[in-house]
């Protein structure tokens, strides 16, 4: 092997990526989904469980770029041609926020979806839990967005979850 070898990247959790970057875990998610952060699904070794990892350099390049806006709006443009300079955007200084709206408070019932999100445990190891009585749930009937609904502090107090930050909006 060379000795001039990348190391191998490091893997860190949705949680630890979210308190990083000071946002929720779904919105941490979301990034990962659109291509921003790199992620993969392994099983936790302690929990036995499968989780979501998520590249620790792609957290350092956001919070980089966060931190030094003005060093990517100079950044020469891959895709210049003949020798001419594409103009980079530039980046947005400030956005208002309309402070009309109220800060949104957590769902206290989740769907087995939005459950698995905010857990980050696989649905069918959820309804697993349900049907063996280990997770407490009601059933709403046959609806939009799945006949079960659990509540937060539920999903909280299972062993081996650790809950998100109270920001998280899900």
């Amino acid at each position: 092997m060379p000795a001039s070898a990348a190391p191998a990247p490091q893997w860190i959790d949705k949680h630890q990526a979210a308190e990083r970057l000071g946002v929720s875990p779904r919105t941490v998610l979301a990034m990962a989904q659109s291509g921003g952060i790199k992620s993969k699904r392994e099983r936790d070794p302690a929990t036995n469980q499968m989780a979501m990892r998520l590249n620790a350099g792609d957290i350092e390049r956001i919070l980089y770029e966060r931190e030094h806006p003005q060093e990517i709006a100079t950044r020469p443009t891959p895709g210049a041609k003949n020798g001419k300079a594409v103009k980079a955007l530039q980046p947005v200084q400030s956005v208002q926020v309309a402070p009309s709206l109220p800060a949104q408070q957590p769902k206290p019932w989740l769907t087995v979806r939005e459950a698995e999100e905010y857990s980050g445990l696989p649905a069918r190891f959820l309804i697993e839990l349900i049907g063996n009585g280990q997770l407490p749930a009601y059933n709403v009937g046959p609806r939009r967005g799945g006949r079960w609904r659990i509540a937060r502090r539920d999903l909280d107090a299972l062993p081996g979850i650790r809950p998100p930050r109270s920001s998280d909006s899900i």
